[in-house]
């Protein structure tokens, strides 16, 4: 297999080429899909089983856990994923020793976010005037560690193409995770939902270390802890800009939902965000689980010095973004009423919501697909100036003319989102591969 493997990016007919994305996608999609669908479908009953205050608060724990999450597992993760794809045919050894000081720091950040979620839980609470989120924040600190340390897992799993295996790790966490949440929810409400968070988490980074050790093994790439420090370059130079680019992204999400909560009626208002938010979360599916497989592809190809077919691929990718927000999207808005109105009937009120959130998201999956191919070339912070920019206009539309309410945290989103989609694809437009050539 190794031996395959190493002549890949070589040789390949477009069709070949579009068949090896094509494996991937499908099987990111596959198994996101089903976890979506799962999540989905067990926030009905969550919302049903807390009411709408009490969801709102399960909705502010679970969004500061699943974007927190995104600093360093996600981040780091893709840190993983480019130089195990760039290296695993031509350097076996430092492959090996990537994957260990990515594993290591995603652990260590793991756990200190975890830590600094517990001691000050307390406060956050108290600064949103709402003290029984205390607790729920606290049990939230173990979801926070175990999704953090799995979104590092699952970008190493892209590096080696591993994308079944990354689609068993997803029914794994998805299968666990949405019957915890709900059971727990029905007997001990927010705190319980929020455990149930914890527990998928935990299973989901069981399965994706067996699946990693068997990658390794089947691609003869030894992990090399020992020599570890030897690679602390990659966290500098790449991973750094890259937990940069997801904190702003987190700093300006967490304070949206803060700002929403604090106003009057704070508490029914971010629940009906929640529930549309869902929705805009499973638009973004298909883009978000499409960026692995391109990234680690990309890579790859730029590795072997194919960087005029990587620029190609990267072109497709943004296509298929596009197709694939734009066609749910247009759904969603379309069935807002019947989609609202099953949470129940007091968030019917989140329609207009729902139907801002959905067109943000075409705008945020296109985007995304650049951010691949930004991911390749290696030009992080340029990344992270993007995003700062991003977060920028965000508040700016937040304070400034969005309104109150669901609907004006909705439309901050809107309005940010498409100003970073025209920023993203001047890069397209501009970028060039290495060394000076036209990608």
């Amino acid at each position: 297999m190794a031996d395959r493997r190493a002549t890949a990016a070589q040789g390949l007919t477009r069709n070949e080429l579009l068949a090896r994305l094509g494996r991937g996608v499908f099987w990111s999609a596959l198994g996101s899909a089903i976890a979506q669908a799962l999540a989905l479908g067990a926030n009905y009953p969550i919302a049903q089983a807390l009411g709408v205050g009490p969801y709102g608060d399960f909705t502010l724990v679970q969004q500061v856990v699943l974007t927190v999450s995104g600093i360093v597992g996600p981040a780091i993760g893709l840190t993983a994923t480019k130089y195990v794809a760039e290296l695993r045919d031509q350097d076996k050894d430092r492959t090996g020793r990537v994957l260990a000081v990515t594993s290591g720091a995603a652990f260590a950040f793991a756990l200190a976010l975890a830590v600094g979620l517990v001691a000050l839980a307390p406060l956050a609470a108290g600064a949103l005037g709402a003290p029984g989120l205390a607790g729920p924040l606290t049990v939230g600190a173990a979801a926070l560690f175990f999704w953090s340390l799995n979104g590092c897992q699952i970008g190493t799993l892209a590096g080696f193409e591993a994308f079944r295996a990354v689609t068993g790790v997803a029914l794994v966490r998805g299968f666990v995770t949405a019957p915890a949440m709900v059971a727990l929810a029905w007997s001990n409400g927010v705190i319980g939902a929020v455990a149930g968070l914890a527990i998928g988490g935990f299973a989901g980074c069981l399965a994706a270390g067996w699946a990693i050790s068997r990658s390794a093994r089947s691609c003869e790439v030894p992990v090399d802890w020992a020599g570890a420090w030897r690679e602390r370059g990659v966290l500098t130079t790449y991973s750094a800009p890259t937990v940069v680019t997801a904190l702003v992204s987190t700093v300006a999400v967490v304070y949206g939902a803060a700002h929403l909560r604090a106003q009057p009626g704070g508490d029914a208002a971010l629940g009906l965000f929640g529930g549309a938010n869902n929705w805009r979360m499973a638009i973004l599916f298909v883009p978000t689980v499409i960026g692995q497989p391109f990234v680690s592809v990309l890579s790859n190809l730029l590795g072997h010095g194919e960087a005029v077919r990587a620029r190609k691929v990267a072109w497709t990718g943004v296509g298929v973004a596009a197709v694939a927000g734009l066609v749910p999207a247009v759904g969603v808005a379309l069935l807002a009423p019947v989609l609202m109105g099953g949470y129940g009937e007091a968030f019917v009120a989140g329609v207009p919501v729902l139907v801002v959130l959905a067109l943000s998201a075409v705008a945020t999956g296109v985007a995304s697909a650049v951010g691949s191919w930004m991911s390749a070339l290696g030009h992080m912070w340029l990344a992270a100036g993007v995003n700062a920019l991003w977060a920028v206009a965000f508040t700016v539309a937040l304070l400034g003319f969005a309104g109150p309410g669901a609907l004006g945290l909705a439309i901050a989103y809107g309005v940010s989102s498409g100003l970073h989609l025209v920023w993203c694809l001047a890069y397209m437009g501009l970028a060039r591969g290495p060394a000076g050539r036209a990608a």
